[in-house]
């Protein structure tokens, strides 16, 4: 029994002394200096760099309700949805080295678009917020051709409640006479109203209204809206264009389009719905000389030496 305690005792106190000697060993090799090439790796080099570029952390404003917004810009496109109340937002919006301007667009529930509004390039050091942007309303015409005692139906979209102001540019269509005297004068004559019309958006934000045809012309209409909160104006709509004929306008229309069907048909002689066709090109030239002639008699009257008549006295007229 002795003898195998003393083997026991004998491997402790070997194994004790390795673990002392090995310890003293990787405690001096930690200490002993490392070579050059070590310490040149072991040098603190302090880093200064920003993850990722600078950014616009939130862009809000406000349109019609439940309209898509579209947000472009080269190398971005954005994508959402107004709320009920017309508000919409984009967040963290990444910038890129040299920013460029950026393009909202929205396309109401009627799948009109508005006018594009496009904001300057935002700073290049730091991140912005961009908040309250008011979108143009949307407008469309129900005709764009009609003649005189008709009314043309606009309608569109923008802030639920929210003022609406119409802007008319007429410029009337002239006589012969009156296109010559205006040829060497050199005036240009045109109605303007800025506004002519205020309406009120419903709560849904949608509005109309009706457009009297007074006399032929051309015309060309935008419409803006007051932001109730703010009473901020906002930018102008798309401008649309309308025509008012005359009622020979009109008539040289139909003259046109019965003649291009008469030409269709000609080929078939006999075809009954050709012979009518005649017959209303006919009847159509007969009321129509008539017409002339009474029109030539009632110019040459008008238009005497002796006869004292300003045939530029129209209501309402700018002349510029």
């Amino acid at each position: 029994m002795s003898y195998f305690r003393k083997v026991i005792y004998s491997f402790l106190i070997t194994v004790i002394i390795s673990s002392l000697f090995s310890l003293i060993a990787n405690y001096q090799l930690l200490i002993t200096e490392p070579p050059p090439a070590v310490l040149s790796q072991w040098k603190t080099v302090d880093v200064v760099a920003r993850v990722g570029g600078y950014e616009v952390d939130s862009l809000t404003g406000w349109s019609s309700p439940f309209a898509e917004i579209d947000l472009n810009s080269p190398g971005l496109a954005r994508k959402t949805t107004a709320d009920e109340n017309g508000f919409f937002g984009f967040y963290s919006i990444p910038l890129p080295d040299n920013p460029v301007e950026l393009c909202l667009i929205a396309q109401d529930t009627n799948q009109l678009p508005s006018f594009p509004v496009c904001l300057p390039p935002p700073p290049q050091n730091r991140n912005i917020q961009i908040e309250n942007v008011l979108l143009s309303p949307t407008v469309s015409l129900d005709n764009s051709k009609i003649h005189i005692g008709e009314t043309v139906k606009a309608s569109g979209m923008t802030f639920p409640k929210s003022s609406i102001q119409v802007y008319l540019f007429s410029e009337k269509k002239l006589n012969f006479w009156e296109k010559i005297i205006n040829f060497f004068k050199n005036i240009k004559s045109f109605i303007v109203k800025i506004p002519i019309y205020e309406t009120v958006s419903n709560e849904n934000g949608y509005f109309e209204f009706s457009l009297p045809a007074g006399f032929a012309s051309q015309n060309r209409l935008f419409i803006t809206s007051t932001f109730s909160p703010s009473l901020s104006q906002s930018p102008k709509s798309n401008s649309l264009s309308f025509q008012i004929m005359s009622f020979r306008e009109l008539l040289i229309k139909f003259l046109s389009n019965l003649f291009s069907q008469v030409k269709i048909r000609l080929p078939k002689i006999n075809d009954p719905v050709f012979i009518i066709l005649v017959e209303l090109l006919v009847l159509a030239l007969l009321f129509l000389i008539p017409l002339l002639k009474k029109k030539k008699e009632k110019a040459t009257v008008v238009y005497k030496p002796a006869c004292n008549i300003n045939i530029l006295s129209w209501p309402k007229v700018m002349r510029f």
